[in-house]
């Protein structure tokens, strides 16, 4: 295999294509990023993420019951929908560890991620 950038892209699909049995397996995602090439080889980085509990509940969600109190927050309020702008969100998550944008949220539109402050759900900011 020639080591350059479109053989480099393609790989990454394949690969993505040859773990989905690792995922379902063991409950994880299994992302490879960025990296690099030379000549005779490439790099990449691989990030694992557990994606389940013992409960079947995601990690995420098992985060969000566990602190939702502490922001307001009911347990029911996991995946709710809300509008920022016109646009349709879920709240999918909390961060206790990111005082400022605690809030993970979702894009029903595209599926895209983001972080956001307590204020922009309505809720009083805990630092």
């Amino acid at each position: 295999m020639k080591m350059n950038q479109s053989n480099f892209r393609a790989f990454n699909e394949a690969f993505k294509n040859a773990v989905k049995d690792l995922e379902e397996t063991f409950g994880v995602e299994i992302k490879q990023g960025g990296g690099s090439y030379g000549d005779n080889h490439f790099t990449a980085t691989l990030t694992v993420t557990n994606t389940s509990t013992a409960s079947g509940k995601s990690v995420e969600q098992e985060t969000f019951e566990q602190n939702a109190s502490m922001y307001g927050f009911n347990k029911e309020d996991y995946n709710m929908t809300f509008d920022i702008r016109g646009e349709k969100f879920n709240l999918y998550g909390l961060n206790p560890r990111a005082p400022k944008n605690a809030c993970k949220i979702r894009r029903v539109s595209d599926g895209k991620e983001f972080k956001c402050p307590l204020r922009t759900l309505g809720r009083k900011e805990v630092y």
